[in-house]
């Protein structure tokens, strides 16, 4: 599948929540931070979580090479596809990895809000995959990344296991060996400068500088060492936003040895090139941070805000390994501050609309009929066997009017009760559309006033999204507005190319100051007319997912 292939190579821009590229030259925003990636229902060795023992990592992208010129990380381009494997999810599941012994195994069911993106997020190390709506997969047996190998909608159902292995059971799993010794190493800025800044660490932290015939506790400690030295925040300050650098200066070098400020994509960078610059192959990693738990539905729940970046160091005897040297107490804040006023309210209604989707809106137009006729059918053969219904039908006709009323006075109670719960829920799924409505626009953390101005200015960025919708395309709830069209344009750019300039004009509006004339509106009337044009047309599905022709009927 060429496109899913191009989706896991080619890098996008830097956005608020997941992102397949970590640009250093950007202060990532915060806004939008409610909305939901997905849930997670965690099990180990078949007894299911019911409290939040612990945080999360799961894993999106494995990110390589670092670019000087453009100060970015990203997915090295040379020969990635030929690491590619397009596997088929058998019913019984996928086995990805073989353990020996018996370790404890952990057992994630995630469901995703999917869009045009295909990441699916797991930890590592990764030993199975199952779904019932994913029947193809692309892994990248190196980067532990997988995609779908086709489009996704709606709310996506899958699970995987990893075991959880401590320090004594790391041979329980055969290591992932990166194919080359040029993988995820080297490092060419400053070395001489970043080297003695370890040592100077080590030193202070009582801890001897690695050799190339340091024993492998050594080097571990080590590593150890600079991952909490960077998570003092006697040494370093986190922050969401980053001060302009200098004029040909890099933002690692920049973090180490000037201004000491950053936020995770900076601590995981600094960790990474101060591994590299040891003699080890390392990668700085994003996904997600789970941590919030929603007790009474017993699952986490992960939301944009809880996007993040860690790091990943080779080592042989162990296989890659994860450092996380961001401030925990840090990222917890940041991650409550993007979570909803009054959480415990919000998660209920936040579960009934996934149980919503989940049971209805993910079906396709075939699982619906098949449902619904089944249920007739079933209906049908219960009425057929139960001649009192007919009895009690038949009476009921017979009886005189004066009775019947009476009847239905007494059912009067119970169709006012129903009335009553059918409207509040109508009041409740207004509230959650609205709510799902501004976080689209990202407008959830302004004021009301400004809420409504730019709603209204805005309306044409949610008519794009419901034309899209329409035809399958669904911006998912970590991508950002420029990420998402980027994405459907790099899969037909001419078809897409509408949906690119009206996100154009909702930055212009949204962050932009600048208030939309009649010339301005006209064009974008124009732009709908055409992007709905060409959908209709199926210039917007990709040849390798395009539906076969039906034969015709009769």
């Amino acid at each position: 599948d060429r496109s899913a292939i191009q989706d896991l190579l080619a890098p996008a821009e830097a956005q608020p929540g997941f992102s397949s590229v970590v640009d250093l030259g950007t202060s990532p925003s915060a806004d939008g931070g409610a909305e939901v990636v997905l849930t997670m229902r965690l099990s180990i060795d078949g007894q299911p979580l019911r409290a939040a023992p612990r945080e999360w990592l799961l894993r999106g992208a494995a990110l390589d090479e670092y670019d000087l010129a453009n100060h970015t990380w990203r997915r090295g381009r040379s020969n990635r596809s030929q690491f590619l494997r397009e596997l088929d999810v058998p019913q019984r599941g996928l086995r990805i990895l073989s353990t020996r012994g018996d370790p404890r195994m952990l057992r994630a069911e995630v469901s995703l809000h999917a869009g045009s993106d295909r990441t699916l997020f797991t930890m590592q190390p990764l030993t199975r995959f199952e779904s019932e709506s994913i029947r193809k997969i692309l892994l990248d047996g190196e980067q532990q990344a997988l995609l779908s190998a086709g489009p996704m909608r709606g709310v996506v159902t899958y699970a995987f296991e990893a075991p959880l292995l401590d320090s004594t059971q790391r041979r329980l799993v055969t290591p992932i060996r990166p194919r080359s010794d040029r993988y995820a190493a080297g490092w060419e800025l400053e070395t001489a400068r970043i080297t003695e800044l370890i040592e100077e660490v080590l030193t202070e932290r009582g801890v001897e500088m690695p050799h190339e015939t340091t024993p492998a506790q050594g080097k571990e400690l080590a590593l150890e060492a600079l991952a909490a030295w960077l998570s003092d925040t006697e040494h370093f300050s986190y922050t969401l936003y980053r001060d302009p650098i200098a004029p040909g200066e890099d933002p690692i070098l920049n973090f180490l040895f000037r201004d000491r400020r950053g936020h995770c994509e900076e601590y995981a960078s600094a960790f990474a090139a101060m591994a590299r610059c040891l003699g080890l192959q390392s990668r700085v990693v994003t996904g997600f941070r789970a941590s919030e738990f929603n007790e009474s539905a017993g699952y986490y729940v992960v939301r944009n805000a809880d996007a993040h970046a860690w790091a990943e160091v080779y080592l042989p005897w162990r296989g890659w390994v994860w450092f996380d040297p961001t401030p925990p107490a840090e990222v917890a804040a940041e991650a409550a501050a993007g979570r909803p006023w009054l959480l415990g309210v919000r998660q209920r209604l936040e579960h009934l609309e996934l149980i919503w989707h989940r049971a209805v809106i993910s079906y396709d137009a075939r699982t619906r009929s098949d449902l619904l006729e089944g249920v007739s059918d079933r209906v049908d053969d219960f009425i057929a066997r139960q001649t009192w219904l007919a009895d009690l039908v038949d009476r009921f006709r017979r009886t005189p009017v004066d009775v019947q009323a009476g009847r239905w006075s007494a059912l009067l109670p119970i169709l006012l009760t129903l009335v009553i719960l059918a409207s509040a829920a109508l009041v409740v799924h207004g509230l959650i559309v609205h709510r799902r409505r501004l976080a689209a626009l990202r407008l959830l953390r302004l004021p009301r006033r400004e809420q409504r101005t730019l709603g209204r200015q805005l309306a044409f960025y949610l008519a794009m999204l419901r034309i899209l919708e329409r035809h399958g395309q669904r911006r998912p709830a970590w991508q950002g507005p420029a990420q998402f069209t980027a994405a459907l344009a790099n899969t037909n750019p001419e078809c897409y190319a509408p949906a690119v300039a009206l996100t154009d004009y909702f930055y212009q509006v949204r962050f932009g100051d600048r208030p939309l004339g009649p010339a301005q509106k006209s064009h974008i009337d124009e732009l709908l007319q055409t992007l709905e044009a060409k959908l209709n047309s199926g210039a917007g599905v990709p040849p390798a997912i395009a539906a076969k022709p039906q034969a015709p009927s009769g």
